[in-house]
């Protein structure tokens, strides 16, 4: 989820931290603001205990028209509420989904066209697979495989630091990136880098001296 303000989204007032690296399933843009200080996301909202009315457990927005869980929010900013039916604490708003439509399978991904991940109005998602959900969120945020942001200058660093025996995930924490990435990068699986990579190992690698073949000294007495 995108924060233009730069401030927490709980509402205490402070700056969001900064997105340390890019991650497309979660929205994060490295550089750009998050969408809470850590451990805000739970801040000044009541128990699920609590939520006993369903005007209590949501509240619409009236520019928007979101339906926004009052409740738990999870990590990646999804509403969750504890379901008997299974056992355990699903998304709200797949649940919400289900109670209209009937139940999900477990490929069958929802996708907020608003952008709030908290909102549960079934108008606002629509039904897609893994692969197009994820297609979705790399477009919105700008990130992923669908805009090169790895430039030829990172990927010489990479086979230069690799060479000199650093690690792929001290790799990754200095350019910005995922250990995945790197390492994708460097096993030729992303297609634009592959000729640069092996370009870039042609010219610096040492060139090893041929081996010497020592003669077989002559056996004195033998035929």
């Amino acid at each position: 989820m995108l924060n233009p303000s730069g401030l927490c989204m709980c509402g205490c007032g402070g700056l969001a931290p900064l997105a340390q690296y890019s991650h497309a399933a979660r929205s994060y843009v490295r550089g750009e603001p998050l969408s809470y200080i850590k451990g805000h996301q739970m801040k000044g909202r009541p128990s699920p205990s609590r939520l006993k009315k369903d005007n209590e457990a949501w509240r619409v927005d009236p520019v928007t028209g979101c339906r926004i869980w009052n409740g738990c929010i999870n990590s990646m900013g999804y509403g969750i509420r504890y379901s008997r039916k299974i056992g355990r604490a699903t998304l709200v708003h797949r649940q919400e989904w289900e109670k209209v439509y009937g139940p999900l399978t477990a490929s069958a991904h929802l996708h907020h066209l608003c952008g709030n991940r908290a909102c549960s109005n079934i108008d606002h998602l629509m039904m897609t697979t893994v692969s197009e959900h994820m297609k979705k969120h790399r477009e919105e945020s700008g990130v992923g495989r669908y805009k090169r942001k790895i430039t030829d200058g990172q990927v010489l660093l990479m086979v230069e630091m690799k060479a000199a025996g650093i690690s792929q995930h001290a790799i990754a924490r200095a350019i910005g990136v995922t250990q995945g990435c790197v390492s994708n990068i460097l096993h030729g699986k992303v297609k634009y880098a592959v000729h640069l990579v092996s370009a870039i190992r042609t010219t610096t690698s040492t060139p090893v001296a041929p081996a010497k073949v020592l003669s077989r000294p002559p056996v004195e007495g033998g035929a």
